[in-house]
């Protein structure tokens, strides 16, 4: 594993940026993404956003989205994104991922801390997961999307042998969060919900607002 210690740039000039292994930010450091910059992946290596302070800017343009692939079609990780820790994603593009069974062979990752209120680890604003093995988006442990999420868009993925066929895999917890957009073209056009509960108890416990995202829940 690596871990990035200081605050840096990824600009689109220097493209491809290249990870191996799992690599991490740790805590207190940005890592921003310039639009148009392309973030290549070896064979399941991964980059982890956890720590206390940790941030990850991902702010491409209609025009200049940002691209997280694998290297030559390899099949990689995950971005994981765990409270403390926030992403913001605009404008982003996900290739190839969810090698890791550990992280539900999903591409995006997002995780709370169990606790209610839930913990909105990431802002996605027309962002595409395509061809993951598993779901293109998990959301466990009462993680769920920053308020102004939207255009999330999922499509071929859950295919992958053993895999969960859905698009997006969430904690009722996140109900109330998922952001309008596509969950089409997957193994199974249907977002499951697990009902992991929170607050080391079961079930459902703040209100919640199921909206029509157009597949079934």
């Amino acid at each position: 594993p690596s871990r990035i210690d200081r605050s840096e740039t990824w600009t689109a000039a220097g493209s491809p940026h290249y990870v191996s292994g799992d690599t991490s930010l740790a805590a207190g450091v940005t890592l921003t993404l310039e639009p148009c910059a392309r973030v290549v992946f070896r064979r399941d290596a991964s980059l982890t956003v956890a720590r206390e302070g940790s941030r990850l800017v991902a702010e491409g343009s209609a025009a200049r989205p940002i691209t997280f692939e694998g290297d030559n079609g390899a099949r990689w990780g995950q971005l994981t994104v765990q409270h403390p820790a926030r992403a913001s994603l605009r404008h982003v593009r996900f290739t190839g991922g969810g090698a890791d069974r550990f992280h539900n062979h999903a591409t995006v990752f997002l995780r709370g801390d169990a606790l209610t209120p839930s913990k909105p680890v990431a802002l996605v604003d027309h962002v595409t997961v395509d061809g993951s093995f598993g779901p293109g988006v998990v959301a466990d442990r009462a993680a769920t999307f920053a308020a102004g999420s939207r255009d999330l868009v999922v499509t071929r993925s859950g295919g992958g042998a053993g895999a969960q066929p859905f698009p997006v895999v969430i904690g009722e917890h996140a109900i109330d969060g998922l952001p309008s957009g596509s969950y089409t073209g997957n193994a199974a056009d249907e977002v499951l919900v697990d009902p992991e509960g929170a607050n080391g108890m079961g079930g459902l416990q703040v209100d919640a607002m199921m909206r029509d995202r157009g597949v079934p829940y």
